[in-house]
């Protein structure tokens, strides 16, 4: 098997676990891999430290699938390794109670906390999205079909900016169906799940991530809690489930924002089959919206500001921290005296960043606020120790107040 040597005094991360071999960090390869192929990673010493995808066109050099004993000895089976590691997870998932009466759509596997960099798996009942962001698991989705075989359908999809840097060949999706031959880019399917005793629909695969922001699954709770009896505005509502948790809760009013007409298709359809058909839904800007009531003396007693992605890149960041902070400063002017939830689902932007943020926007918003909660996603979106990158989501619950 090919070997790629790190450099010396580079390997650290590696051996408490870390899943990225960096272009830097790379001293020499011994041979010549293709994009996609398995190569072994080891020390400057000649240790083995684990098996992964090798991939030149990216700055993460190899995306690592093992640590030793995997990487020595014969070539493993990869197909065999990636089905292990599904189990594994799935495992962990019925550990902590997924999937459940009330809960049938979550994370199945979560990338590189799951020991499979560049593979996310969600599952919507029978319905199962795989988005695959490496060319190594790309060519490998025959094994990622097979540890799904109750799967109705399976959606493996590539998204088109992971595609580039990977140089994943289209067509990108694939739809399969028991029984059916795969339907290359096939039409998206629609399906119904359950989360927390909430009815949702989604199309696999399409729209963002995987068609569902599973990982707000603990937050969406936590606000509901605050709700009954309250006036919300949920800006970046998506497909509602925010808006709907505190209609569920006894709010008294709810107006939920968004861009995106899609979307909000999917979120007035999810409020029917709820049995919500009160709640407001605005297709907007939601800062050019939040201003607007701002200016008009509006106030709220729950405000959701939940972006997408902001930063994508560490140069991103700083030009990420000054919106959000206009966003929250915002906010905070319609709420005299409330409930305020924060998040961010950037990985570049850390969690003493997001507070410094918010710390700012409250002297912006000449508010007063407490840290009621830190968090972010749930238990079917664990992160390795040290993979700091893989906690890219953070949330602060604040007590928002005048001074």
């Amino acid at each position: 098997m090919i070997s790629v040597v790190v450099k010396k005094g580079r390997a650290r991360p590696l051996w408490c676990g870390h899943p990225w071999l960096m272009s830097g960090a790379v001293a020499r390869v011994e041979g010549t891999p293709a994009d996609g192929d398995v190569v072994r990673v080891v020390d400057a010493d000649g240790r083995a430290i684990g098996l992964g995808f090798y991939n030149a066109k990216s700055q993460i050099r190899v995306r690592l699938l093992g640590r030793a004993p995997e990487a020595t000895g014969d070539e493993p089976s990869i197909a065999k390794l990636i089905g292990a590691r599904i189990e594994r997870a799935l495992s962990l998932r019925r550990a902590v109670g997924l999937p459940s009466p009330q809960t049938t759509g979550f994370r199945v596997v979560n990338a590189e906390g799951d020991g499979l960099p560049g593979l996310t798996v969600d599952r919507f009942s029978n319905a199962v999205v795989a988005q695959v962001t490496s060319l190594g698991l790309w060519r490998e989705r025959a094994a990622i079909r097979d540890a799904f075989p109750d799967a109705n359908p399976l959606v493996v999809v590539a998204p088109d900016d992971a595609a580039e840097r990977e140089g994943i060949p289209a067509p990108r999706r694939e739809v399969f169906v028991p029984g059916h031959a795969p339907e290359l880019d096939g039409a998206p399917s629609r399906t119904t799940f359950f989360e927390n005793g909430l009815t949702f629909v989604a199309e696999p695969g399409r729209g963002q991530k995987t068609g569902f922001f599973f990982d707000q699954r603990a937050a969406r709770s936590l606000v509901a809690t605050v709700a009954n009896g309250a006036r919300v505005l949920d800006l970046f509502t998506h497909t509602g489930a925010f808006a709907l948790y505190t209609a569920r809760a006894g709010a008294r009013d709810v107006t939920a924002v968004d861009s995106s007409g899609p979307a909000l298709l999917l979120a007035r359809e999810n409020a029917k089959l709820n049995g919500f058909e009160s709640i407001a839904w605005v297709e907007d800007d939601a800062l050019r919206f939040v201003m607007e009531r701002g200016r008009a003396g509006d106030a709220y007693d729950v405000v959701i500001v939940d972006p997408p992605k902001l930063a994508r890149r560490d140069a991103d960041v700083d030009g990420a921290l000054d919106r959000l902070r206009r966003l929250v400063a915002e906010a905070m002017r319609v709420v005299p005296n409330g409930w305020l939830l924060v998040s961010s689902c950037s990985a570049a932007i850390s969690r003493d960043a997001l507070e410094r943020a918010v710390a700012i926007a409250t002297n912006d918003a000449a508010r007063s606020a407490q840290v009621v909660w830190r968090g972010g996603a749930g238990a079917d979106h664990p992160v390795i120790a040290g993979h700091t990158e893989g906690d890219y989501l953070k949330s602060l619950f604040l007590r928002v107040t005048r001074p």
